[in-house]
């Protein structure tokens, strides 16, 4: 913050101006601080994308594991289904033979 000027009317005539004494905050000391906070924030970011990314790529794959059990499953049930069908089918066409085999 920049000191305060008072001009006196004996200064005002001379372009002369009084400083007022305010306290100034020194940032001189706290640059090291400052630097290294700010290097220490820039590491945590960096260390947090990278735990994020980390994060994303295995929930991407739990989901892709998760979708494969989904389709395999669906695959089971599918066979399953077409080997009842199939196996009523024969069972029908076994009854048939028999019936035309006791005629």
């Amino acid at each position: 913050m920049a000191p305060k000027r008072l001009i006196s009317d004996k200064n005002k005539e001379s372009g002369e101006s009084a400083s007022v004494n305010e306290p100034q905050h020194s940032i001189s000391g706290f640059t090291g601080v400052t630097l290294g906070a700010q290097r220490l924030s820039e590491e945590a970011h960096s260390v947090g994308s990278l735990v994020m990314t980390r994060v994303s790529a295995e929930l991407k794959m739990a989901r892709s594991l998760v979708r494969l059990a989904e389709i395999q499953a669906t695959l089971h049930e599918q066979r399953i289904l077409f080997l009842r069908a199939q196996k009523r089918e024969l069972e029908e066409m076994k009854a048939q033979n028999s019936f035309m085999s006791d005629t």
